[in-house]
């Protein structure tokens, strides 16, 4: 009996030991938002203007676009599949329920449905050019990452937070497909 109690107790140290010891995965694209580390705080300070800012996208982009993993959409648009599914795909007018995170190519969230903890609810029609091009291709159940150029994005714009002409990083979780809408050209 003794020897039972032990070896339990041996193993569930291991298992303790083990789980504790692991090392922690990490992102792949980590290294990327690391090469632009403090961007915003360096754009406030004007250490960085707008031509640095602008080669510091362009270098996001391309580092992005030699990964293995990478697809590059006819638009411009970069997409990875994190996790394919297997549902119904929305069209460029459907109403979708996504989870989704907006990252600046430092790895700053700049909004996050998961930090509200609550799905949101969109129509692709009153969407950025990169989520109407970037949704229809995932399918219900998919988690892609999307790099979208600043052409796809908010262009020359800026809402304060975002700086104008970002590259943005989506990662975009698809749940349902609330509703079709026709299917329409995308441009």
């Amino acid at each position: 009996m003794k020897a039972l109690i032990v070896l339990l107790l041996s193993f569930s140290f291991l298992a303790c030991w083990k789980s504790e010891n692991k090392p922690e995965k990490v992102d792949p694209i980590q290294p990327l938002f690391e090469a632009n580390k403090n961007l915003i705080e360096n754009i406030k300070s004007g250490k960085v203007g707008f031509p640095e800012y602008q080669k510091m996208n362009e270098n996001f982009q391309n580092a992005f676009a030699k990964r293995s993993t990478a697809i590059k959409h006819d638009s411009g648009l970069m997409y990875e599949i994190l996790r394919k599914g297997n549902g119904k795909s929305p069209k460029s007018k459907s109403r979708v329920k996504v989870h989704y995170k907006v990252l600046l190519i430092d790895g700053t969230q700049m909004d996050s449905s998961y930090e509200r903890e609550k799905k949101a609810e969109l129509e692709l029609v009153r969407m950025i050019p990169a989520w109407s091009i970037g949704l229809p291709l995932m399918k219900e159940g998919g988690k892609y990452r999307l790099v979208s150029p600043p052409s796809l994005a908010y262009k020359d714009n800026s809402d304060g937070r975002i700086p104008a002409n970002s590259t943005l990083v989506f990662e975009i979780e698809l749940f349902d497909v609330l509703r079709d809408g026709p299917e329409a050209p995308i441009k």
